[in-house]
C-alpha cells in the first residue's frame, strides 16, 4: 500500500499501532539544516572526541589518524598473534595518555594475559640497554619464575625494572583494565564497566590534590571519557554468552556483532573485537569473504583488518593464481619462525582508505608487534614522511 504525506500524519494522530500502519514524525527533522547543530557538536564541537592513536605510526596514517567511535574487526588464522596484536595496541594507547583500554579476555586468564604483557616489556628493556634479544623472557617463564623483588634475571634484565613497569602507576598515563570473560557475562556488564570507568575518572580528579597531575586528568577526561574496548574474542564470547540458548554458532556471532555495534553507537567508543577466520581462509589471503561464515560481522564492522605473512601477501600480489598448496606452504613456513614478518591489511574501512598494507615484525617469543617501514620494498612516500618524522624525534624505527 503507497501512503502520501498526509496519509501519514493522520496515522500519527490517531495512534495507529506500529504493527497496524506506518506513522512518522514531522520530516523536517529529518533534513540536513535540521541535522546539522547536532553535527558540529558532535563532529566539530564540544563532544568531539578526536582519534586515538595507536601507538603504530604508519597504522595510525591509515586509519586517517587512529580510533574513533567504530567497530574494528581484527581477523587471522591460528598462530599469527591476533590477542597478541590486540594486546600490544591496549599496552600502547593506555600508556601513551591516549585513553583507558577496558581488555575483555574470554579465552586467557588475567595472569596470562599480564605474563604476555611482561614478557613484551623485557623485550623492550633489553633494547633500550642494546642488550641482546635473549636475554628477554617468554610468557611461561615470567608464570614460572619468583617473585620480582627476590629473583635477578640472569643477564640483563631484573625482576625490578619490569616490576616498576608493571606496578608502577606512574608508568600508565590511562589504566589499562583486564576482566575475564565467562558464561555471565552480559552487553550490559559491559556497558556497566565502560560507564564505571568515567565515573573512576571524574572521582579521580575531584580527589586529585596535584594541580598538574589533576590538569593531565582534565585533558584525558575531556578528551576521551569512554575507553577503548578490546574483545579477545567474537567466536568464544559467542559461546559463553549464548550457552544455554539453542542457536547455531553463526546466530550466536551475529547476535554478539549486533549487541556490539548498537554499544559502539550508544557509548561512543572505539571497539575493538579479535575474530577467527573462516576455513577457506587457511588456503588463500585475508578478505572480506575470509569474514563471512562468522555471521554479520563484515557488515556491522565499520573496519576490517586482517593479519597475514609477508610472504604469502606478496606472493599473491605477484600471481594471483597461486595455488593453495604453495600458500599454505607459506603460512607454515612462516609460523615456524620465532620472529615472523606479518602485514596487517585494511581490508574495509566505512570512512577511509583502503591501500594500507602495514608490515610488522612479530616476535611469537616475547609476544611484541613493531611496524616496519619498506621491508623488502621501497618504501612508499607516506612510508618515509613518517619515518623522517621518527628519526627527526630520535625514536627507534626499522
Amino acid at each position: 500500500m503507497n501512503y502520501n504525506i498526509t496519509d501519514l500524519f493522520e496515522r500519527k494522530e490517531k495512534n495507529t499501532p506500529p504493527g497496524e500502519g506506518l506513522y512518522i514524525t514531522d520530516p523536517t527533522d529529518l533534513e540536513i539544516p535540521a541535522l546539522m547543530p547536532n553535527f558540529i557538536d558532535e563532529c566539530w564541537g564540544e563532544k568531539a572526541t578526536g582519534r586515538i592513536k595507536t601507538g603504530y605510526p604508519l597504522l595510525d596514517f591509515y586509519l586517517e589518524g587512529g580510533l574513533r567511535p567504530d567497530v574494528y574487526t581484527l581477523g587471522a588464522i591460528s598462530s599469527l598473534g591476533k590477542t597478541t596484536f590486540a594486546l600490544n595496541l591496549a599496552v600502547n594507547i593506555a600508556r601513551s595518555g591516549e585513553a583507558p583500554v577496558l581488555f575483555y579476555s574470554f579465552e586467557m586468564l588475567e595472569n596470562e594475559i599480564i605474563a604476555k604483557i611482561a614478557s613484551s616489556f623485557t623485550l623492550e628493556i633489553c633494547e633500550s640497554q642494546s642488550h641482546p634479544a635473549r636475554f628477554a623472557q617468554t610468557a611461561t617463564a615470567i608464570m614460572k619464575s619468583e617473585p620480582p623483588d627476590t629473583t635477578t634475571r640472569q643477564g640483563a634484565i631484573t625482576y625490578e625494572a619490569l616490576w616498576e613497569r608493571l606496578n608502577n602507576p606512574s608508568y600508565w598515563k590511562c589504566p589499562l583494565y583486564i576482566r575475564q570473560g565467562t558464561t555471565t557475562t552480559t552487553i550490559d556488564e559491559m556497558r556497566g564497566f565502560v560507564n564505571g570507568i568515567k565515573a573512576s575518572y571524574e572521582s579521580r580528579i575531584e580527589k586529585c590534590k596535584n594541580s598538574l597531575e589533576r590538569l593531565e586528568l582534565e585533558k584525558i577526561e575531556q578528551r576521551f571519557q569512554m575507553p577503548v574496548l578490546i574483545i579477545d574474542y567474537l567466536q568464544v564470547m559467542a559461546s559463553c554468552l549464548y550457552s544455554d540458548v539453542g542457536l547455531t554458532d553463526k546466530q550466536k556471532n551475529d547476535r554478539v556483532i549486533t549487541a556490539l555495534s548498537d554499544l559502539k553507537k550508544d557509548l561512543q567508543i572505539p571497539i575493538i573485537l579479535v575474530s577467527s577466520l573462516n576455513r577457506a581462509s587457511y588456503t588463500g589471503i585475508v578478505q572480506e569473504s575470509s569474514f563471512k561464515e562468522t555471521g554479520l560481522i563484515e557488515y556491522h564492522s565499520d573496519v576490517l583488518l586482517g593479519l597475514q605473512p609477508t610472504s604469502a601477501l606478496e606472493a599473491y600480489e605477484k600471481d594471483e593464481e597461486i595455488s593453495a598448496n604453495k600458500l599454505i606452504a607459506l603460512n607454515r613456513k612462516e609460523k615456524k619462525k620465532p620472529v615472523r614478518d606479518i602485514s596487517l591489511t585494511i581490508i574495509k574501512q566505512r570512512l577511509g582508505r583502503l591501500d594500507g598494507h602495514i608490515n610488522f615484525k612479530f616476535d611469537a617469543r616475547y609476544n611484541n608487534f613493531q611496524e616496519v617501514y619498506g621491508g623488502n620494498r621501497r618504501l612508499s612516500k607516506e612510508e618515509q614522511l613518517i619515518l623522517n618524522d621518527l628519526q627527526k624525534r630520535g625514536e627507534k624505527h626499522e
